[in-house]
């Protein structure tokens, strides 16, 4: 491109502004613009910025980034990490990402630079294949009087700087005194963590330099100022996302930074049009977080005394942590096995206030299980809203109502009701157990497609003293063969009473005295044994099953009963317990 910085006055008036190969094009003295010099500084240069991809990765939209930046001709592109599902120890697979990763990035006709996140070096299999396709996974590199960091986050276990790299920056930083600015990429945004884990080491090395940081990872955007310099979190380029708008941080975008000696002047190029810098920032982001997360609205995990209530009393606790007054209405309309009274909900939540509200659920007949009703997935649903620059902004959040009672369970006597621990689950009454087709906690939720992806049922008896549990599942595909048992279809057991835990797990191949599983035509049985614990007049049970679909994937779904993190729940005891 040929910047015009001036003309001439040359004879009759005509201006001659001297253009490609030195030619002399002339025009009339008196060209319509608004001025003649442009911002542009010879110095000045633009790059663009792609983030995350991947953690619930959207197929095609990194593809449109990609093609979008290739139209907009930076210099040349930064990315922010999770390139790759990545999450495998097997060779074949991330060699299959990385081929398609790459693909992808041929696209491009300027230079891209890798920025590790925790998705593309997750464990050491995928760090060494990191070094050998791009090389370090920290490094720096000097555009005319900018030098630019980029950092591995994933250098400690569960994120962080390690020493090796501190000390690298330490002589990076030093060596380059006379930069101007300093641009800083990393995946996790360590730099707003009450432990950084390192970072805080780099960043006090930054001291006494202008410098903006540039990170990503929890896929929502926001522009925040630490030290009284710049700091971005990125949100999405076709990573996991709520995609509720440019107003809460959650769309797909391309980062535009045109790097001036004034330092970075930045701009987001949603996929579907272009948002500011400071759309979610300090003033308004506890607003923000608060409608984005939901975290406004709890209902407290319900005990009630029998399996079979009538009527199960509980409450919504609403809290306002922002400086400003919130609104919250909302309907309950209830399901087919329980109706709600009150059926609304109409108030104003004054700044850093919490109320209490509660309700009731009554069965719409006689009586209702406690475990139908979870499984029913019984939420509410209300909205909150803030008025933010005479404007209301709100979004809805849900709940789900979460109720247990104990389970009364009797010891079976005589040795025709002996069990032994076979995998077979032929000498278990049908009646006895219980379908898990909606679990109450999914880790990984995002690997789960529903119950016909997968579901289980378990069973409980007490016998001789012994404990048992028979778990089935039924999976529409199951993994459970192979070297590497880490990533097979695996059940597990915990017990916890007064003074005692234990726990125990099995895959298709586990044989032992406490433990037998069995394949079948449709998933794993398994037995369990928890021998002499089945003394206690009451305890307590967590019922599990790691539902690997993919062989590849280390970070499968695992679906639970109930949430093992609600201590009240799951709790089996005898007639007359106290």
């Amino acid at each position: 491109m040929v910047v015009f910085r001036g003309a001439a006055i040359g004879l009759a008036g005509l201006t001659y502004i001297w253009g490609l190969a030195g030619v002399a094009v002339t025009a009339f003295a008196g060209i319509p613009v608004t001025k003649l010099d442009s911002l542009a500084d010879a110095s000045d240069f633009r790059f663009a910025i792609l983030p995350d991809r991947t953690g619930g990765m959207r197929e095609g939209v990194f593809e449109l980034g990609v093609k979008k930046v290739e139209m907009l001709q930076p210099e040349f592109v930064m990315s922010i990490g999770d390139l790759i599902d990545g999450y495998t120890k097997d060779p074949a697979v991330w060699n299959s990402q990385w081929d398609e990763m790459e693909a992808i990035l041929s696209g491009l006709s300027m230079p891209f630079y890798y920025v590790a996140g925790n998705h593309d070096v997750s464990n050491e299999g995928l760090l060494s294949e990191w070094k050998r396709r791009h090389g370090d996974p920290y490094y720096c590199f000097v555009r005319g009087d900018i030098l630019f960091l980029v950092l591995n986050t994933e250098d400690r276990p569960g994120g962080g700087i390690g020493d090796v790299q501190i000390k690298y920056f330490r002589e990076v930083i030093r060596a380059h005194a006379d930069v101007s600015w300093i641009l800083v990429f990393m995946h996790r945004p360590l730099w707003q963590d009450e432990n950084q884990r390192g970072y805080e080491q780099v960043e006090e090395l930054l001291v006494g330099h202008k410098y903006a940081v540039f990170s990503g990872h929890l896929h929502h955007y926001l522009k925040a100022e630490k030290n009284g310099m710049p700091h971005y979190i990125l949100a999405t380029c076709g990573g996991g996302s709520g995609l509720r708008g440019h107003a809460f941080g959650e769309f797909d975008h391309i980062t535009w930074v045109t790097m001036t000696r004034d330092g970075p002047k930045v701009v987001n190029l949603a996929l579907s049009g272009i948002v500011e810098d400071d759309l979610v920032n300090e003033s308004n982001q506890d607003v923000i977080e608060t409608l984005r997360s939901g975290n406004w609205l709890e209902i407290p995990p319900i005990l009630v005394e029998t399996d079979n209530p009538a009527k199960v009393p509980g409450y919504l606790m609403l809290s306002n942590p922002t400086g400003s007054e919130l609104k919250v209405s909302g309907k309950f309309p209830g399901n087919s096995l329980v109706g709600v009274e009150p059926g609304e909900i109409n108030l104003m939540l004054e700044a850093g206030g919490q109320e209490r509200v509660p309700f009731s659920l009554i069965a719409r007949d006689e009586e209702v299980r406690v475990h139908a009703l979870n499984e029913s997935r019984l939420e509410f649903e209300l909205h909150a809203s803030y008025q933010m620059s005479g404007k209301s902004i709100g979004l809805p959040a849900s709940v789900p109502v979460r109720v247990d009672a104990p389970r009364i369970i009797e010891e079976s006597e005589g040795s025709g009701n002996a069990i032994m621990v076979d995998g077979d689950l032929s000498d278990w009454s049908e009646a006895i157990f219980t379908d898990v087709n909606h679990p109450m906690l999914i880790q990984e939720e995002w690997d789960w497609s529903g119950h016909q992806d997968g579901r289980f049922s378990f069973a409980v008896r007490i016998h001789d003293n012994t404990v048992y549990v028979a778990v089935r599942t039924i999976d529409d595909r199951m993994v459970w063969s192979g070297q590497d048992k880490d990533i097979q279809d695996r059940i597990l057991v915990t017990y916890r009473s007064a003074g005692e835990t234990a726990h125990l797990e099995a895959i298709a191949s586990t044989v032992s005295d406490a433990v037998r599983a069995r394949v079948s035509d449709d998933g794993l049985t398994a037995e369990f044994a928890f021998r002499g614990l089945g003394t206690m007049d009451r305890f307590r049970l967590e019922i599990g099953w790691v539902d690997h679909d993919r062989p590849e994937n280390t970070k499968p779904s695992v679906l639970w009963w109930l949430d093992p993190q609600l201590a009240d729940f799951g709790f089996f005891q005898r007639p007359n317990a106290p």
